[in-house]
């Protein structure tokens, strides 16, 4: 577990707090400590007269719901996936649960245990936290996800039938 930058002293916009965790959970970090402008200083930075006004932050409410989404999961089964995913960064227990992060959010295409399986689908949007799931599916092998909002987007797939190691093959992505 590792501190980054503070939100509100970020060199250029891409560098965001909800970014920042999401690279850290995606890699396989066991936690992520977060933390803003204004509040640890009590009030002596200038920028920021009074630190409750930045309790506030759209990023304090995003680290809530990535902590709340990520709390919901076996999170401590996962490891990261380079390979599996055609884009973003992923996390699987193979044949079991698949995390990938949509950086910008857009289609992907996730290798899927080639024998068919029914499983779950989630997507949850970091920035509003709201999560639109899909139950009953049932597929296998390369399968192309869409995420139903814009933006940033974290897909979960938790099998339904988990099977043993010897039930099924990986597919990988190209």
């Amino acid at each position: 577990m590792a501190e980054s930058r503070y939100d509100g002293n970020e060199p250029t916009a891409e560098y965001r707090p909800r970014r920042y965790a999401l690279e850290a959970l995606t890699a396989g970090a066991m936690g992520y400590s977060y933390g803003a402008d204004g509040i640890w200083d009590w009030g002596s930075d200038q920028r920021h007269p009074d630190p409750r006004s930045r309790l506030d932050i759209p990023s304090s409410f995003e680290m809530k719901q990535i902590g709340d989404f990520f709390g919901n999961l076996e999170w401590w089964k996962l490891s990261p996936a380079d390979g599996l995913a055609s884009k973003g960064r992923s996390l699987a227990e193979l044949g079991k649960q698949y995390v990938v992060w949509l950086d910008g959010g857009g289609s992907f295409t996730l290798a899927l245990p080639v024998r068919r399986s029914r499983f779950s689908a989630t997507w949850f949007d970091p920035v509003r936290g709201t999560t639109t799931i899909s139950t009953g599916i049932t597929a296998g092998g390369k399968q192309t996800f869409t995420p139903p909002f814009d933006g940033d987007a974290i897909f979960y797939l938790n099998l339904d039938a988990v099977r043993s190691s010897s039930d099924f093959t990986q597919a990988t992505a190209d």
